[in-house]
C-alpha cells in the first residue's frame, strides 16, 4: 500500500519508489480491494524481499519501515535515512472478511496520512 500511495502522490521524476517484505509472499486479495476503492490497482504488483533487493546491492537514500523499530525490522548493511511507521500488519488481521476489509481501509488511510505527511516534510 504504502508503495503504490507514494507513487501516486509523490513527483515521479524525482523518486524512485520502490517495496519490500522480511519474505515475499502472496497479495492480500483485501489489500487489494481497497485499494482499487480508491482507485489504485495494485492487482499486478510483485512482492519481493528486502533481501532479493540488497543482493542486487541497490542502495536507497530513505527507508520506510512500515514496522516499529522493536519489531525486528531487517538490517540494512549501510548508512541510510529511515523512518519507522508503527502499522498494523493487514496479514495478522483476524475476524470476518467484512471487518478485515474496514480494518484494512483504516490502515490504507493511516498510511495515506503518513505518505502525504511525509511529501511535505521530506522530499
Amino acid at each position: 500500500m504504502a508503495e503504490a500511495l507514494l507513487k501516486r502522490i509523490s513527483d515521479k521524476s524525482t523518486c524512485s519508489i520502490e517495496s519490500a517484505g522480511i519474505q515475499p509472499g502472496e497479495l492480500n486479495q483485501l489489500v487489494v480491494k481497497s485499494m482499487k476503492k480508491i482507485g489504485i490497482d495494485i492487482s499486478k504488483n510483485e512482492t519481493k524481499s528486502v533481501s532479493s533487493m540488497l543482493k542486487k546491492k541497490k542502495k536507497f537514500d530513505l527507508i520506510i519501515f512500515v514496522c516499529s523499530e522493536s519489531q525486528g525490522c531487517p538490517t540494512i548493511p549501510y548508512e541510510v535515512d529511515k523512518i519507522y511507521w508503527d502499522i498494523k500488519d493487514p496479514s495478522t488481521l483476524v475476524g470476518t472478511n467484512k471487518e478485515k476489509e474496514k480494518e484494512i481501509d483504516s490502515i490504507r488511510d493511516e498510511i495515506e496520512k503518513k505518505v502525504i505527511e511525509l511529501i511535505h516534510n521530506k522530499i
